[in-house]
């Protein structure tokens, strides 16, 4: 990727070889290719159907399987109560299966990487180190592929990882539990679990990449977590098959993009965001899903909000300058 510096002072990236134009791809919805025996072979005690499939396994691990191209599995060991605060203050206690700590570590990092639906600050770096004493990061890569390419899902690309040995996922409970504590957490149970060396394993964010540029998380998301035992969670949006490319597109310049990002928040009921995007740190190039129907080329424009704790804002521009996706819309 090259990452030249555009005249706003905004570093703009994209692909080496980019001449301006990409492929329109044509998409196509279609469900996952789920088999519950594919996650856990301990058998299944209880389905339920509808628009989602919710399978319940012998080992009170879970699965849910939509029919928009969405896929969670969890696994879980023992029970937890927690107290449950209704509407009037009241509280009661319920008892629920308590998530395995590498679980409970991939639910709080996939909220941070998640950026695009969070709109948070910056998620944690990538950590593929130290070594795990369980599996190695090429293990973990390897099983998320391979049920990946299960599943259906194509144009997959691992952006990040996260190596959660005991001391990650140590001090990843112990955010939660102090949150917990505070009150800024709410019906949820502390986790006080002695961790060992089986509970380590690794955490894998997938986008969607196509010809070096990645896509909306409209288009392609997953997040995984694999450790000695296997896959142990799983975050997936997969809705889109893409088909066959219909036209080439040839885009506005990134300072274009820019220039009608800004005039559009201007002019919106949110122009306090204008200064932000003037200042905007960076613009990439990116595939957009447009009315369900098309994967297109766009921009995206990234700045942090300073009045909002430096939270990240972003702008989707399209090939032909139309603002597609914005905090105004």
């Amino acid at each position: 990727t090259t990452v030249p510096v555009d005249a706003t002072g905004a570093s703009v990236v994209t692909p080496a070889g980019f001449d301006g134009a990409l492929p329109v791809y044509a998409l196509t919805r279609r469900p996952l290719k789920a088999s519950p025996e594919r996650f856990n072979p301990s058998g299944v005690v209880k389905t339920t159907g509808g628009d989602s499939v919710y399978y319940l396994f012998n080992d009170e691990d879970e699965l849910t399987v939509d029919a928009e191209g969405g896929l969670w599995y969890t696994a879980f060991e023992g029970t937890e109560t927690i107290r449950m605060q209704d509407e009037t203050g009241e509280y009661t206690e319920q008892v629920n299966p308590r998530m395995e700590p590498g679980s409970y570590a991939a639910v709080l990092l996939s909220h941070w990487r998640g950026r695009e639906r969070s709109k948070s600050a910056e998620p944690p770096e990538s950590r593929a180190l130290p070594a795990l004493s369980t599996i190695t990061l090429a293990q973990a890569r390897e099983q998320a592929q391979a049920l990946l390419d299960d599943l259906g899902v194509a144009d997959a690309d691992c952006d990040w990882v996260y190596a959660g040995d005991r001391a990650a996922l140590q001090a990843l409970s112990d955010r939660r539990n102090a949150e917990i504590e505070s009150g800024r957490l709410l019906n949820c149970a502390p986790w006080t679990q002695a961790l060992t060396d089986t509970d380590e394993g690794y955490a894998l964010h997938y986008i969607g990449r196509v010809n070096g540029v990645p896509a909306q998380s409209a288009f392609l998301e997953a997040f995984l977590f694999i450790n000695g035992e296997g896959v142990r969670f799983v975050s997936l949006r997969a809705p889109f098959a893409r088909g066959e490319a219909l036209a080439e597109e040839t885009l506005i310049s990134a300072a274009d993009a820019l220039s009608r990002a800004v005039a559009a928040a201007k002019n919106s009921w949110l122009s306090d965001l204008t200064a932000p995007l003037q200042n905007a740190q960076r613009i990439e190039l990116i595939y957009a899903v447009r009315e369900q129907a098309t994967l297109s080329p766009a921009w995206r424009i990234v700045a942090k909000d300073d009045a909002k704790g430096g939270a990240r804002l972003e702008v989707v521009v399209a090939a032909d300058g139309t603002v597609l996706d914005a905090p105004w819309m």
